[in-house]
């Protein structure tokens, strides 16, 4: 992990999502984080687990309630890039009211993405540096 690229939190996507989220909130990254599809945590005792959020709901669950995220289906809309959830943290002062859904956490193609997205923004803000490695499908600023 010598090469990091900034990355605007909603491009984010798969590794680059999770690592961003563990960066985010904390959790101890090992040395070799980055495994390629997924990255690895470590807890001070050698143990190693996988940490994936954006795909594994045992993982976004917490996040959900610990950061108080509302997600809601909204469809695809292009007020916010034609992804089908929104998210926010409720301290974003996200209104439901505005249609124009500029203030929302995160949005994604499904709800632990969009969780995660907001988790990462609220945390980190719009932007995030995340390793060059990881990068895959998102757009480096």
């Amino acid at each position: 992990m010598n090469d990091f690229y900034e990355v605007k939190t909603v491009d984010l996507v798969g590794a680059a999502l999770d690592w961003a989220v563990a960066n985010a909130v904390g959790l101890p990254l090992c040395e070799e984080a980055c495994q390629g599809d997924f990255i690895l945590i470590g807890h001070g005792d050698g143990d190693l687990e996988r940490f994936a959020p954006s795909t594994d709901w045992s993982q976004c669950g917490p996040l959900r309630d610990k950061y108080k995220v509302c997600v809601f289906d909204a469809g695809p809309q292009e007020a916010y890039g034609n992804k089908e959830m929104v998210a926010a943290t409720l301290d974003t002062g996200f209104s439901w009211i505005d249609t124009s859904f500029k203030e929302a956490g995160g949005v994604g193609e499904t709800a632990p993405i969009a969780i995660c997205r907001a988790v990462v923004r609220h945390e980190s803000g719009d932007v995030v540096r995340v390793p060059a490695e990881l990068i895959g499908n998102a757009n480096p600023l």
